[in-house]
């Protein structure tokens, strides 16, 4: 079910507007792959019709990135150019708390393309198909509109496993696959993305050896995993690579809600997935937001095991 408040061709008469020629795209804290895959692909299609385009990082880029981001661009923090752009567009998110909080004020006309189930922003443009990743979204957009050529075929492709993890989550349609069926045909590099999805590190492995034995399962249904700050830094992982975990546990038979907390200094990371409770309800909470089996947020300065225990305390409510 759409979102949406507007049209594609509300968004399509925007982006190929002669009259908007600065563009700005920013995206959610800790890029993923649907984030770091849509926001190339968009970059590299309004650079094709003539658009000046800069791109906001306000958290690094993983390195395994590099090839789609771009070396230069890796593990750097980039704010905007120009103090006012024609266009402000933001990309796999409508939450504020996880992205740069004035991107809706540096620009002109402000776009949301997203396909999580909540937006705390007030925009006049607001496009949300409730598709598998934000980069299927795009495709559809703009598919008779330009060529999809390698890049930015590869860029869609890596949108959909990463957010469908390679077609095992809930959100799995066939529009999913027709998608990357589509941009396998326009020559995407599958063998790059799946690399860059799948891509697991040594460390990743002790992290993995360290944590897992502290899985606390309270009940038959739901478990929990708490990952310290030292766990993150005695095994030399990036707190991203770390929320990966969830990813390995979801899995475990019988369990059917997994939730993920990560301390980093004066904040706690939190991940949820569940295949009966509405995960972004339970996150908006905390400021945070998602889908409804798959939410996640960061919350700053409170005890890691005072907000494990609201959070447990919301999901036996609910």
């Amino acid at each position: 079910m759409s979102l949406s408040n507007c049209t594609f061709e509300d968004i399509n008469n925007i982006l190929f507007d002669n009259n908007v020629k600065t563009i700005v795209i920013a995206t959610h804290n800790s890029p993923d792959g649907d984030a770091i895959g849509s926001i190339c692909a968009l970059e590299e299609i309004l650079k094709n019709i003539g658009k000046e385009v800069d791109l906001i990082f306000q958290t690094k880029v993983s390195e395994k990135y590099k090839l789609i981001v771009g070396e230069k661009r890796i593990n750097k923090i980039i704010y905007p150019k120009k103090s006012k752009y024609d266009l402000a567009i933001l990309l796999d998110t409508g939450t504020r708390n996880m992205t740069y909080r004035n991107i809706d004020k540096i620009a002109k006309k402000f776009i949301i393309i997203d396909h999580h189930e909540s937006c705390d922003f007030k925009c006049k443009y607001y496009l949300n198909n409730n598709d598998s990743s934000t980069g299927i979204t795009i495709y559809n957009l703009l598919n008779d509109k330009i060529i999809f050529n390698e890049f930015i075929s590869t860029c869609i492709y890596l949108s959909i496993i990463s957010d469908t993890d390679c077609f095992k989550n809930n959100n799995t349609n066939a529009n999913a696959y027709l998608v990357s069926f589509n941009m396998i045909k326009n020559n995407a590099n599958f063998d790059l993305a799946n690399s860059i999805h799948n891509c697991i590190s040594r460390n990743y492995i002790k992290l993995l050896q360290r944590t897992l034995k502290n899985i606390v399962y309270i009940n038959k249904n739901t478990s929990y995993l708490i990952i310290r700050e030292d766990d993150v830094l005695d095994s030399n992982v990036t707190f991203k690579e770390a929320g990966k975990i969830i990813d390995t546990i979801k899995f475990i038979n019988d369990i059917d809600t997994v939730i993920l907390l990560i301390e980093n200094k004066n904040s706690v990371i939190v991940r949820m997935r569940s295949k009966t409770l509405d995960c972004c309800e339970i996150m908006k909470n905390f400021n945070g937001g998602g889908h409804h089996n798959s939410a996640a947020t960061i919350v700053y300065n409170e005890d890691i095991y005072d907000l494990k225990d609201k959070i447990i305390k919301l999901a036996t409510i609910h």
